[in-house]
């Protein structure tokens, strides 16, 4: 178009031929674990895991789990409940196909919690938390609903996750993840890293020599192996089996299961990617949890301070929540790029293609930063 500079098609020409079947690793669902507190920040999390990862790699189906069994009384409370706000965010999250299944547990079904407790755990309860107040039956029903879902095949791979943690995926972390489960059919779990400076070998032992734990907030599961564990035994429950199955978090269970099968929970670095957990002080107003969603979109893109980063390495909880991180950039170059009055779109995409071919030659601009003004680029309507 030689008024806007937007490039057009007449027609397309497609050259099929034909390729040997590849064999292929196993593929992997993500799940994403949600309760009533994220009225205010479900939406713009699940919109950042789910782009972080389809980015660099691909998922089988994505399901969101979200447990509105309890709408107070929550174990390290933060915050109170919004329930229209909460669903009013999964009816957007549905809207703009964000994920492929909502999984909603409210707690009122009592045959299928009997039907989950005894599946998983060899008990005949209707509980669907641990007597210190974790849950655990929702998560349960979220990886028997992946089990069942059409696409599941053996040796396919669950990354479960918090909505609340913040992701930075540079690479394409579930086919490095799933040659690592397919090498050694003794690994159940493994936790998705966290900051490091690199060089942290595949591991089951900590420093103590103890097994790792399994790493609930955020880690890859092996199902099928999981699933061949079951029903998971109780370690040391001191709590009648009518009331409460497990006396705290489900994980310790798992634990010790995988400990009594001679299975691992590993950990170690994959590239460059890895996740950090905000905790719960950073998210007692209105304003620090605003605050914590732009610094994870700096964290996400890797425009993060050296300075913070150099003090998060090591640590899974997120170190700071100020606006801080914005403070420096970390290219060495930065380029500013001024839209003026009514650009139009054509213009600005040829624009950005003579940078882009700039930066693949003689890498003038290769991994650099852009500042972008946008002088009221676009043309609005006189109303």
């Amino acid at each position: 178009d030689e008024e806007s500079f937007q490039e057009y098609v007449t027609y397309h020409v497609f050259l099929l031929i034909s390729l040997d079947r590849i064999p292929t690793l196993p593929g992997c669902f993500l799940m994403i674990k949600s309760c009533p507190m994220e009225h205010e920040t479900i939406l713009s999390n699940v919109h950042k895991i789910v782009h972080s990862l389809e980015q660099t790699t691909t998922l089988k189906s994505i399901f969101l789990v979200a447990d509105t069994s309890k709408q107070d009384g929550f174990l390290r409370q933060y915050t109170s409940v919004d329930m229209h706000a909460y669903t009013t965010a999964l009816d957007k999250i549905i809207e703009e196909r964000l994920v492929d299944k909502l999984v909603i547990v409210d707690g009122k079904d009592s045959a299928q919690l009997f039907q989950v407790n005894n599946r998983w755990l060899g008990k005949s309860s209707a509980s669907s938390h641990s007597l210190t107040g974790q849950q655990y039956a929702s998560t349960m029903i979220g990886f028997d609903m992946i089990r069942n879902h059409p696409c599941f095949e053996p040796n396919d791979l669950v990354l479960q996750m918090d909505s609340d943690i913040i992701i930075k995926c540079n690479c394409d972390i579930i086919r490095q993840c799933a040659s690592i489960f397919e090498r050694d059919p003794s690994v159940v779990t493994f936790a998705f890293p966290i900051p490091s400076k690199g060089g942290v070998a595949l591991q089951h032992l900590d420093k103590a020599g103890k097994p790792f734990r399994f790493e609930i907030r955020c880690s890859f599961l092996h199902l099928d192996r999981l699933v061949a564990m079951l029903p998971l035994r109780a370690h040391d429950v001191k709590v009648p089996s009518e009331n409460y199955c497990i006396d705290n978090g489900w994980w310790h269970t798992l634990d010790y299961n995988i400990q009594l099968n001679g299975m691992k929970s590993c950990r170690g670095d994959l590239c460059t990617s890895c996740f950090l957990h905000p905790p719960n002080e950073f998210k007692m107003s209105t304003t620090e949890r605003i605050n914590l969603l732009i610094v994870s979109d700096v964290i996400s893109q890797a425009i993060a301070t050296s300075l913070l980063w150099e003090k998060q390495l090591g640590c899974v909880n997120l170190k700071s929540n100020t606006l801080r991180w914005l403070q420096s950039r970390y290219e060495s170059v930065v380029v500013a790029f001024i839209l003026n009055e009514y650009t139009p779109y054509g213009m600005a995409l040829h624009c950005f293609d003579s940078f882009l071919r700039q930066s693949k030659g003689k890498k003038l601009f290769d991994k650099c930063g852009i500042i972008l003004f946008d002088n009221g680029s676009f043309k609005y309507e006189d109303d």
